[in-house]
């Protein structure tokens, strides 16, 4: 992996944790800086190092006079390695922020559209649930079954974060409670079975979500560094 790959990472993986404005900054003449982004209004700029050994003072030196020549509220030195003491020293009387990159503090986000919408998948199937129950006609065993199923399923979606276990979970109830409603459906009597099949779509999206994520987490695992992108003064 070259340093420009590695920094297209880095900015993708910020991208992932809700930063905005995600720019790189390109090569020469970026005053230590690889990497312009902003979150919830504070401006970051960030030093990425592909190394194989801890990262030394060099880079906060770098990184924290970078910051000040863009502007930003925060100089970050974000690597896939370890920092020295020294490094690590130097950051917390200058302010830098360090960043091992399995140590991101933000954790990846996701759509704010997919998570409202396992909201209102949660909250019409729990008020469908007590309508039946409380004003009848009581519902079957499958069609409550199939209520609770996209209750747990809105939840997952709802409360996911960047997890591809909860989607995967969230597929796996849409899946049921699209069987079960195609067996019985229990939004209203009469309705055809096939309005079962309604449901397949949050589950597929559920599904494809959670495989990209897998994609994402194993491409991340595989990738070790194979050489030192540049020298760092001790």
């Amino acid at each position: 992996m070259t340093g420009l790959e590695y920094e297209e990472r880095c900015a993708r993986r910020l991208r992932r944790c809700g930063f905005s404005g995600v720019t790189l900054t390109g090569g020469s003449g970026d005053q230590g800086v690889d990497i312009l982004c902003k979150r919830k209004g504070v401006r970051y700029a960030v030093q990425c190092k592909y190394y194989r050994r801890p990262v030394g003072n060099h880079a906060v030196q770098e990184a924290y006079t970078g910051a000040a020549y863009y502007g930003c509220d925060y100089a970050v030195v974000l690597t896939n390695s370890t920092f020295t003491p020294a490094a690590e020293e130097l950051a917390e009387s200058t302010g830098v922020l360090l960043w091992p990159e399995d140590g991101l503090p933000y954790p990846p986000c996701r759509s704010m559209f997919i998570r409202w919408v396992g909201i209102l998948i949660a909250l019409a199937a729990a008020v469908a649930l007590a309508g039946f129950h409380s004003f009848g006609p009581v519902p079957s065993l499958r069609q409550d079954g199939c209520l609770a199923a996209l209750i747990a399923g809105g939840l997952f979606n709802a409360l996911e974060s960047g997890l591809f276990g909860m989607d995967l979970a969230a597929c796996l109830c849409y899946g049921a409670a699209a069987a079960l409603a195609a067996l019985d459906p229990p939004l209203a009597y009469g309705l055809p079975a096939r309005a079962g099949l309604w449901l397949l779509i949050p589950a597929a999206v559920s599904l494809l979500r959670a495989l990209r994520l897998i994609l994402l987490w194993r491409a991340g695992r595989r990738e070790e560094p194979e050489e030192e992108i540049a020298e760092e003064d001790e």
